[in-house]
């Protein structure tokens, strides 16, 4: 059997599978992870905080949200947690405790 003779675009063959497999996996990070598993009271992703440079919506997130630099937590709209009043029964004894918990 001859000798196989590779010339130099021969070569390129495993950078152009590399490539391939790259742009692959950001495929599927973006459609999929980003738009999917992503819901709107996470944080903000990689993308949208890049889209945000260029004014793209790149996420499930609003505009307005990522401007702010995430979505507003329930912990951000209440300042003020009111206090808890817990009874606890012990052997027939009662006692209230007083605090945040």
């Amino acid at each position: 059997m001859p000798r196989q003779v590779l010339e130099l675009i021969d070569y390129f063959a495993p950078f152009a599978a590399l490539l391939m497999f790259a742009f692959a996996i950001l495929f599927f990070a973006f459609f999929l992870v980003n738009f999917y598993y992503i819901s709107d009271r996470d944080s903000l992703t990689v993308f949208e905080k890049f889209g945000a440079q260029f004014d793209i919506c790149l996420g499930p997130h609003s505009m307005s949200d990522i401007y702010r630099g995430g979505p507003k937590s329930q912990f951000d709209l209440q300042k003020v947690e009111p206090e808890e009043t817990v009874v606890v029964q012990r052997a027939g004894r009662s006692s209230e405790m007083r605090g945040k918990f």
